[in-house]
């Protein structure tokens, strides 16, 4: 077994076989696993047969995360590879759905599903019960001129600007995200990442960051605003699927909340079409627990 700590190096191995399995998990993004390879440990593991990322979950615990479709894994060599790690981990439903239960023990955390919206609604936050976005979207527009600009690289000061305030700010239960949301403003062109920064009266207010996973779906990895603009995340949201039209993107993912309430509320006040699962996956010959 050939087990090397994730690099730059593996992007050219991994991001081809993730837009392959065309999967909405957040998870399934090279830049992602990048990005969070410290906070997460993540290394490659290379057994001549297939490749696999093994990292460390929040709860202290290690999984292994496939490469290939794990529905289509044989039983045995599973069984095999749970020496090097407790379980396997993110699998989709739509895996899950082919793998026998005689052979698995299959649970998951509701704090690491993922948000998805239809890009439509959000363009125009259709809906009644979108209706509080529409109308903070209008009060910001009236109260403020904001110039919208695709992200790059030369503007990165300005968005670090942002991510200062925003830290200087931070309140958040679980660990702030400052760290990968710098790394990912510096690497965004190396890592294939793509957004828009906000700027009122010239002065930088709001940033979004991400990447397309697959041909019909967008992930996004950071947002950041100055909240002393109201209503400044709507607009940031909008203006980003708006935006992504051109792209023929169908489906906006915001990621998992990782078990703070107050970004549950807002994740839910903007109506996801589906929080999607991650599960899991222990095989029942395994004595590992969860």
């Amino acid at each position: 077994m050939k087990i090397e700590p994730l690099s730059l190096d593996h992007q050219a191995l991994l991001k081809p076989k993730f837009q392959l399995l065309a999967l909405s998990l957040s998870e399934y993004s090279f830049a992602s696993r990048y990005l969070y390879r410290n906070q997460y440990h993540f290394e490659v593991l290379d057994d001549d047969r297939m490749l696999w990322l093994r990292g460390q979950a929040r709860d202290g615990t290690t999984y292994l995360m496939p490469t290939e479709d794990f529905s289509t894994i044989p039983y045995d060599y599973l069984v095999s590879m749970q020496k090097w790690a407790s379980y396997f981990y993110p699998i989709p439903e739509r895996w899950v759905s082919f793998l026998s239960k005689e052979h698995f023990y299959i649970t998951y955390d509701r704090n690491d599903s993922d948000y998805l919206y239809k890009r439509e609604k959000i363009a125009h936050y259709t809906g009644r019960k979108l209706s509080a976005k529409r109308n903070l979207v209008k009060q910001f527009s009236s109260s403020y001129q904001a110039k919208v600009l695709p992200y790059d690289r030369a503007l990165f000061q300005d968005a670090l600007t942002i991510l200062i305030s925003w830290q200087e700010s931070f309140q958040g239960e679980a660990s702030s995200d400052f760290i990968p949301c710098q790394e990912g403003l510096l690497l965004a062109d190396q890592l294939g990442l793509q957004g828009y920064i906000i700027y009122i009266e010239q002065q930088p207010a709001a940033f979004i960051l991400g990447e397309i996973l697959h041909s019909s779906l967008f992930d996004i990895h950071f947002a950041k605003g100055l909240v002393k603009y109201k209503g400044i995340y709507p607009f940031l949201f909008k203006e980003l699927a708006y935006q992504l039209q051109c792209q023929q993107i169908r489906c906006l993912n915001w990621e998992q909340d990782l078990g703070e309430k107050g970004l549950r509320q807002s994740k839910l006040s903007y109506q996801p079409e589906l929080v999607a699962h991650k599960y899991r996956i222990f095989p029942l010959q395994s004595t590992a627990s969860t």
